[in-house]
């Protein structure tokens, strides 16, 4: 009985002093052998989805256009309004010199002219948040592989969305990593990617952008030497 309240004391002690300890700088990082300036492994890492797109120059571009998109609108509502206006105003003062019949029929026209009118602008503005959400969609599908690149150089296991995480350090945050990278790959999204295309060379954490090729060695102008060519440049 003894011996267990002494062991539970003693498993007290040693959780208040991993509490207690400072957190590991870059000497103990060396010590145990984490390259500095490389992010701290972690098998679970967190991003923020909406500044990743927002970020990222496919997302600024997306917002562009429905900007613009959303201007143009409200220019044209505007004009159909003051057209309804102005149909309006004249119905009216035709009025009085009308057959109250054939007012009312003209007035019922007029009526279902608006409806249908102020139908088919709120449809314009639906399709519009329509579009910016499938391009938000097309994306992360766009920006799969990048992620995917994180999670496997990170050795982690998942990417979870910040906004569901209680608590999380600040250094799994991959969200700046990630917009980085995608900018790299994807741009701004207009361009297709070829599957002749080169290789592009993406930011890499603690070091220069990585060209990903299919091998052989290159000359000061970034070509391979041709076969046979080697010896004779000495």
């Amino acid at each position: 009985m003894k011996r267990s309240k002494k062991l539970h004391r003693l498993g007290g002690a040693v959780v208040a002093l991993a509490l207690l300890a400072p957190v590991a700088g870059p000497a103990v990082a060396q010590s145990l052998g984490v390259p500095v300036g490389q992010p701290p492994a972690s098998a679970i890492l967190t991003i923020d989805q909406e500044a990743l797109f927002a970020s990222s120059l496919f997302g600024q571009r997306v917002q562009r256009e429905a900007e613009e998109a959303a201007r143009e609108l409200s220019e044209e509502n505007s004009v159909i309004q003051r057209a309804l206006e102005a149909e309006e105003l004249q119905l009216t003062r035709q009025r009085s010199q009308m057959d109250p019949e054939a007012f009312r029929a003209l007035a019922d026209a007029f009526d279902t002219k608006v409806q249908e009118t102020r139908a088919l602008q709120e449809q314009k503005s639906r399709d519009i948040a329509r579009t910016v959400e499938l391009e938000r969609q097309q994306f992360l599908q766009r920006a799969l592989p990048a992620l995917s690149d994180i999670v496997r150089e990170r050795n982690a296991v998942a990417i979870l969305e910040i906004g569901s995480v209680f608590l999380s350090a600040e250094s799994i945050d991959v969200t700046r990593e990630a917009v980085a990278r995608i900018n790299a790959d994807i741009g701004d999204g207009t361009v297709e990617p070829s599957e002749n295309a080169a290789p592009v060379p993406r930011p890499v954490p603690g070091g220069e952008a990585a060209q990903e090729s299919g091998g052989g060695s290159t000359d000061a102008q970034g070509q391979a030497p041709a076969p046979g060519q080697e010896g004779a440049q000495d």
